[in-house]
């Protein structure tokens, strides 16, 4: 009963957003996505599930109803299998322009899901406030004036959390979760870490040497797959005062240095993107890009499920929440 209340306030919310002539549509819309798959899980698996870019959805009020289904889909998968969810990770841009209507939805639609899973945010560049300098060049003045710390912390992921950054801060936290009794620290750093940041998530790789790392960033890597260069770094676009430590350096002086670094989870560019490369000891790092905001309604009701058996061996299917397709072709198995 509890979880079709919330449906159907999520349901006025977004109806009440939209024009008259809007309505109709919608509605039969959201009666199209009202049907949840069901994903075909092995009983001992446990999963990571991955939320990117969310910005469309949240921004377009015709989108909402699909960040609603996605989440309800991800809160009713969370409840039937007792727990197999261990983490639900956002890479950055939860909002189109950070505003306090966006982050108001936001905190709407994620309440409930945040009471069973860990629900753990990065920061992304549409996460700030933008202004534009003499040139005409839109740049982030103040890292203050992200608005995600009005998201208060919610209860799983204030038993995960391990350290923050800055004190009642989210954007750069450390999170411990436990995966097939594997214990893992999920690091997330906010958009274009500042020098100081960065220097503290890298205090607490080298002093964490038995801890496996899973890191979210915003922006790593690029739309052909390739690591982000910083010449043509957002960070370097938008930044106004370029302090920022560009995906380049991410790579040489976080992930590769450091074994216990597994894996880094992005979004910004394209759609999906996959690498590996070898660290310092020759393990192959995955470098995994997800984002929804170029898919039809800002994310078509998709979700990427990392999926184990024994908490090192991994496989990613991006899912329909709506029609129970996968998209075969972004499938992957790797090895954290």
């Amino acid at each position: 009963m509890k979880k079709l209340l919330a449906i159907f306030i999520s349901a006025l919310y977004i109806s009440g957003m939209l024009s008259c002539s809007d309505k109709a549509d919608t509605l039969t819309q959201l009666s199209r996505i009202d049907t949840y798959a069901t994903l075909s899980s092995e009983p001992d698996a446990e999963y990571i599930t991955i939320l990117g870019d969310l910005q469309t959805m949240v921004y377009e009020p015709n989108n909402r109803m699909y960040l609603v289904h996605t989440v309800n889909w991800i809160n009713k998968m969370q409840r039937s299998s007792n727990g197999q969810i261990k983490a639900v990770l956002q890479n950055g841009d939860l909002t189109e322009r950070n505003t306090e209507e966006e982050w108001n939805f936001v905190k709407s639609v994620f309440v409930d899901l945040g009471e069973n899973v860990p629900l753990i945010y990065s920061t992304g560049n549409h996460d700030y406030d933008w202004a534009r300098n003499t040139e005409s060049l839109v740049k982030i003045y103040s890292r203050n004036s992200t608005r995600i710390n009005s998201f208060p912390i919610q209860e799983s992921a204030r038993q995960a959390l391990v350290e923050r950054f800055e004190s009642e801060r989210l954007e750069n936290s450390l999170y411990s979760i436990t995966v097939k009794g594997v214990d893992y620290y999920i690091l997330a750093l906010e958009f274009a870490p500042r020098a100081e940041v960065f220097e503290w998530a890298v205090e607490l790789v080298k002093s964490n040497p038995d801890k496996p790392f899973i890191i979210i960033n915003h922006e790593f890597l690029t739309d052909s797959g390739n690591r982000v260069q910083t010449e043509y770094s957002f960070a370097k676009i938008q930044i106004a005062d370029e302090n920022y430590v560009a995906p380049k350096d991410v790579w040489e002086k976080l992930i590769y240095p450091y074994d216990n670094v597994r894996i880094i989870i992005c979004g910004h560019n394209a759609v999906h993107g996959w690498r590996t490369d070898p660290n310092i000891a020759g393990r192959d790092v995955p470098q995994l890009m997800f984002n929804l905001q170029h898919y039809p309604h800002g994310g078509d009701g998709l979700v990427m499920m990392l999926k184990t058996c024994d908490g090192h061996k991994f496989s990613s299917t991006v899912f329909s929440t709506i029609t129970g397709d996968t998209i075969h072709e972004v499938s992957r198995d790797f090895e954290l």
